[in-house]
């Protein structure tokens, strides 16, 4: 299981789970629900929302899609 990205917000994270579930890339989001401890923990990148594919084999299909999502690209066809 490998990070692929850390999201902002949980809602971020389901989006970029779902782009990468699209392309048959077997992904989870952990650490939705530490947003509901601000104030109490502080929020770093460190324990933002994050996805994870759970093949380390997709990993780098899983990189090129949230490189182009973080780009603003939509794939097409």
């Amino acid at each position: 299981m490998k990070k692929v990205f850390a999201a902002k917000t949980p809602i971020e994270a389901h989006f970029v789970r779902s782009l990468l579930e699209r392309e048959a890339i077997a992904a989870e989001v952990h650490g939705e629900w530490l947003t509901g401890a601000l104030g109490e923990i502080p929020l770093t990148p460190d324990n933002w929302p994050s996805v994870w594919i759970l093949n380390d084999a997709d990993e780098e299909k899983a990189i090129a899609l949230v490189s182009d999502y973080e780009r603003g690209e939509k794939k097409t066809g």
